[in-house]
């Protein structure tokens, strides 16, 4: 039952990362960051009270068996904490497509809709933009996320991998799908797939957080896990609460 208790966790930290549910207005970047901390504090001490401790156990002493059954029971991906500004390096494919006006028009919908919370009417525009334009990369990637924040994750996988092979740049595609290999129980393609991620951007916290997780799988990587999620953690509450349940005595 050791690895049921972790993935439980694992699970529960990264649902409360979602992008704020559909409202008056949209709350502020230090307003959104205080409800992710609380509602992640609030799901930790639904789940295992106030004490840390239980959820280091979870954590240190779980089987891969039991980790799998609660990724999948849990796991609701997060939007990853990407850049207001795209700075990672893009394929020449992609430098060299030429997006129709009326699916980029439709992009540019999905993206408002989904930054007021407004998810399912967001991923309805990123498919107009897609039957518009079958070869839209960035339209793939940011589809899968939403799918994946949609609990819809068997759908988002062929997005993200279509994403990869449109632009096999995206650091971010690559940090997606680990998420989804995570979702899948497959610990060795999502660390697989973190590394590619960190390797095309360093700067990728995202990617840090889901190498940080698979690599706690095993005792023997457990430290180098440590040092993943702490540079994680400028960036991702969840990060800082995986590490505050493993230094907990």
């Amino acid at each position: 039952m050791r690895t049921a208790l972790v993935m439980t966790w694992i699970l529960a930290i990264l649902t409360c990362f979602g992008r704020p549910q559909e409202q008056e207005r949209v709350r502020t970047p230090a307003e959104m960051m205080a409800a992710m901390e609380a509602d992640l504090h609030g799901r930790a001490e639904a789940m295992y009270g106030s004490d840390l401790a239980a959820l280091r156990n979870a954590l240190v002493n779980g089987t891969p068996a039991d980790k799998n059954r609660a990724i999948v029971q849990s796991l609701h991906l997060p939007d990853p904490p990407r850049p207001p500004i795209v700075t990672e390096a893009i394929s020449a494919a992609t430098l060299r497509h030429t997006v129709p006006k009326a699916a980029s028009k439709a992009y540019k919908r999905g993206e408002k809709l989904a930054k007021s919370g407004k998810l399912r009417e967001a991923s309805l525009e990123l498919e107009k933009a897609l039957a518009l334009d079958p070869d839209f990369a960035q339209a793939h990637e940011n589809l899968g996320a939403l799918y994946m924040k949609l609990e819809r994750s068997a759908e988002a996988e062929p997005h993200i991998r279509r994403a990869i092979e449109l632009n096999p740049s995206s650091s971010f595609a690559h940090s997606d799908l680990s998420a989804l290999q995570l979702l899948a129980g497959d610990w060795d393609a999502a660390e697989r797939s973190a590394l590619r991620a960190l390797e095309l951007s360093r700067s990728n916290d995202w990617a840090r957080f889901m190498l940080g997780l698979a690599l706690l799988r095993n005792a023997e990587t457990r430290a180098e896990a440590l040092q993943h999620l702490e540079y994680a953690s400028r960036s991702v509450p969840g990060a800082r609460q995986a590490l505050e349940a493993l230094r907990a005595k």
